[in-house]
């Protein structure tokens, strides 16, 4: 069980700006919640569609994007997000078995929701981090 306060958020991670994009709102809430007491600034969103019309480049250093979405997957969002912003690193975060190898042309990591959070916060830690320079994640169960 993770439990949730309203620790200092942790430093190495301040001002970094994350987009997280998921339609299940309990798990994109708990998702937000331990992003933001990990120092993230966070821009949730539930709904695929809504993120790609409001999505400014240079606005979001990271996307966390789940796979099935009506209307959008997040394959087609991660596509979407890496036109309008080259540089942008994108995570899909799925409970999908299965995702279509030709799909993930713009994804630069996959992790399977059931491999939990802190295996997504040190992904994110590993692709936000210069090459080089230390990485401290920021574990989930901690926050």
């Amino acid at each position: 069980m993770v439990s949730i306060s309203k620790a200092k958020p942790h430093a190495l991670n301040e001002g970094r700006r994350v987009l997280c994009v998921d339609d299940a709102q309990a798990g994109l809430f708990l998702r937000t919640s331990i992003l933001e007491n990990c120092g993230y600034e966070v821009t949730a969103v539930t709904d695929a569609r809504k993120a790609a019309e409001s999505f400014q480049p240079g606005s979001q250093e990271l996307a966390v994007l789940d796979y099935q979405m009506p209307e959008m997957t997040g394959a087609e969002l991660a596509g979407y997000l890496r036109r309008k912003s080259p540089g942008l690193k994108i995570i899909l975060f799925t409970g999908a078995i299965h995702v279509p190898q030709n799909e993930l042309k713009y994804i630069d990591l996959v992790i399977h929701k059931l491999q939990g959070v802190d295996t997504l916060l040190a992904a994110m830690e590993s692709l936000l981090t210069p090459a080089g320079e230390p990485t401290t994640t920021c574990p989930a169960g901690q926050v």
